[in-house]
């Protein structure tokens, strides 16, 4: 299993950096399939809601290493825009402690459902490119309220660092990318550190072996170890080779993710 693990963490991490997304995007749905085929066997009495509850609180948890590493290097890069990272992250970071202590008392297929439509929508982006054209216009704080708490509610409860819904709101709304993507790793990790602490305390009470509340440790070491070696090759590569079909092909791949995460479902 820790070799399995691994190479979740390596898969994650390089196609993170490679297409700029986060590793949850690959993290979530590789271990609800790999517990559902092979159940570690202290999990073997687990109901399958604790299950995938445990799996988000461990991206989650993961996403503090990948994400904390890409932010300081944005910061180290000269990258960031404050001003835009105070418009933004605070409520970001709220919606997804909102989203950590609510999670546990909604519906398992609600929340499969859930990850399946994000994977679906990240997968169309990468195979179509479609990124929104900008406005010429500025958020007003209506917008940024609506979007960032939205925004950071649906990352903390599917697992993902929320990039693939900063990225696009903020081309959007006029800003650059290279800001955009900043914006995002800040975001990403603020939205992991308090959507993990969330599904800590939420998951204090929870009588499972080797978990620390809804993270369950044998699989977050591996996978943050991992994704912090294998996220900087990703980036490097993505600037040497042509995305295109790279893009495309990791969009597929995670379109037939979706539609067996539907799948389980039903």
């Amino acid at each position: 299993m820790l070799l399995i693990y691994l190479s979740i963490g390596l898969i994650a991490g390089f196609l993170g950096g490679l297409f700029g997304i986060g590793g949850g995007v690959i993290v979530v749905p590789a271990l609800i399939l790999l517990f559902e085929f092979s159940t570690p066997s202290d999990l073997q009495s687990t109901s399958t809601a604790t299950i995938v509850l445990l799996v988000v609180g461990t991206s989650m948890a993961s996403i503090i290493f990948t994400a904390g590493s890409a932010a300081f290097t944005q910061y180290h890069k000269q990258n960031l825009d404050w001003r835009v990272v105070r418009d933004w992250v605070p409520l970001l970071a709220v919606g997804a402690l909102t989203a950590s202590c609510v999670a546990e008392f909604l519906p398992v297929a609600a929340i499969k459902v859930l990850i399946g439509l994000v994977l679906v929508g990240s997968s169309v982006l990468l195979m179509f490119n479609l990124f929104p054209k900008s406005n010429n216009r500025q958020p007003n704080k209506i917008q940024r309220f609506s979007v960032s708490t939205v925004g950071g509610f649906i990352s903390g409860l599917v697992g993902l660092g929320g990039g693939n819904i900063v990225v696009p709101t903020l081309i959007y709304f006029n800003y650059q990318m290279k800001t955009a993507v900043a914006v995002a790793t800040v975001g990403a990790f603020c939205i992991a550190l308090f959507a993990t602490l969330g599904y800590v305390l939420t998951g204090l009470d929870l009588e499972v072996s080797n978990s620390f509340g809804y993270v369950y440790i044998p699989a977050l070491i591996p996978i943050a170890l991992t994704n912090l070696v294998a996220a900087p090759l990703g980036v490097q590569l993505g600037h040497k080779l042509p995305s295109v079909i790279f893009r495309r092909s990791f969009g597929v791949v995670m379109f037939v993710i979706a539609l067996r995460m539907f799948y389980s479902v039903f």
